[in-house]
């Protein structure tokens, strides 16, 4: 059993596809070689990387002439990288700082939370985090706290979770229509699924966005249970729960970033300046 184990494991090592890194023209480029692939083909990443999938028989030389002949492209993938990163900088964790919650804007404010831990909550426009012993000990309110990065990410997950279970219930039943089971999970590109044996999943970072547009999340899984493809019946489903879901999911597209700081790692931010070493 043990060499039968083995065998498979290095079955599973051996079809790997093999991965260099390498800098050209001031680019940092991944080279991913994989068996019997057809065509070159080129993406730039979030973090400013060329990640290029070659055959193992394509020689470096192909590789490099394939890069330059995309130069344009490049440029204009990494510009609009850039410009995603001037409008969702670093979260600093200071006094004042903007956090969308709900599709409104908070603002973080800290309390004196006497001799107890600290609560973080919402009041009127502000993100209320209380410190303990505030006022007794040398705390800045307008420095940079990175240390209650995970503090705010487990209350937003905590908001999250529980606004999309209320709403999951309360659609299921409006639609007769209902899940084997629910999940939380926190993924870069996926707002939501349905699996095939009925089992629902949603990213909780969608607390950042309008009640309305994760109303329309919700809706649009649960009618998977009953349709399991994107044909006309099931956008009719979606449209006589959420009339105006196209402008809904408009504006999960183009604000699919807002949820970045919640993250475990930064999407825009993450590995953006590299070093071959």
């Amino acid at each position: 059993m043990f060499n039968l184990f083995k065998s498979e494991q290095a079955k599973t090592i051996s079809k790997a596809p093999a991965e260099e890194s390498f800098c050209f023209e001031n680019k940092f480029v991944r080279l991913e070689r994989i068996a019997f692939c057809r065509r070159l083909s080129l993406n730039v990443t979030m973090s400013d990387i060329l990640r290029v999938r070659a055959a193992k028989s394509t020689s470096k030389a192909e590789v490099l002439k394939f890069i330059k002949s995309h130069e344009s492209w490049i440029a204009s993938r990494l510009k609009k990288n850039s410009t995603l990163r001037l409008k969702y900088p670093p979260k600093k964790y200071s006094q004042g700082e903007s956090f969308l919650f709900f599709g409104s804007h908070f603002h973080l404010h800290f309390e004196d939370a006497g001799g107890a831990a600290g609560q973080i909550f919402l009041r009127d426009e502000t993100l209320v985090i209380g410190v303990p012993g505030l006022k007794n000990r040398s705390f800045r309110a307008a420095d940079s706290h990175p240390e209650l990065a995970q503090p705010i990410r487990n209350f937003y997950r905590h908001q999250g979770r529980n606004f999309i279970e209320i709403k999951t219930s309360e659609f299921a039943k409006k639609m007769q229509l209902f899940p084997r089971d629910l999940s939380f999970r926190s993924q870069k590109t996926r707002w939501g699924s349905c699996s095939a044996n009925g089992h629902l999943s949603f990213n909780w970072r969608l607390i950042v966005a309008p009640r309305e547009v994760i109303e329309y999340v919700i809706v649009h899984e649960l009618a998977h249970l009953k349709h399991h493809d994107h044909s006309k019946n099931f956008w009719l489903l979606v449209a006589s729960q959420i009339p105006n879901y196209r402008i809904l999911r408009k504006w999960l597209k183009d604000n699919q970033f807002e949820a970045d700081f919640l993250a475990k790692q930064s999407e825009l931010w993450s590995n953006v300046s590299q070093d071959l070493g």
